[in-house]
């Protein structure tokens, strides 16, 4: 598959892409227009199972990495999950995902040291 940007599965060279650039700046048409409930629905019932490929998702993954979010909406975002509880399908998966995952000598000193903690024990240190 050749490779560059494509509009309309055409490849477009990069001069050309400037000058649609350059045509599309100021280009304020059907700001602030809001899509009716119908138009809404219909778009919604066109991308339902919709299955995207691997490249597709890659792509949308790459295109949200870097997306820093402000104090407040992580903020909005840790009180939304506050009470959720996963279903059993996703614990099903994170057992299946974690399962032969092998803690580093740093991780299970760390974790020795809290439950030690926990338990009222100090350490000896010699």
């Amino acid at each position: 598959m050749p490779r560059g940007r494509y509009i309309r599965t055409k490849p477009v060279s990069g001069a050309t892409r400037m000058k649609m650039r350059e045509k599309m700046l100021g280009n304020k048409h059907s700001l602030g227009v809001h899509p009716s409930q119908e138009t809404i629905e219909k778009r919604r019932k066109k991308l339902v199972g919709q299955v995207r490929s691997d490249l597709v998702r890659k792509r949308m993954s790459e295109s949200r990495m870097g997306i820093k979010y402000s104090s407040e909406t992580i903020e909005k975002m840790r009180l939304a999950q506050i009470g959720k509880k996963p279903s059993l399908e996703a614990i099903e998966k994170i057992r299946i995902a974690s399962t032969g995952r092998k803690h580093s000598v740093q991780s299970r000193l760390k974790m020795s040291k809290a439950r030690k903690q926990e338990d009222g024990r100090v350490e000896c240190q010699s």
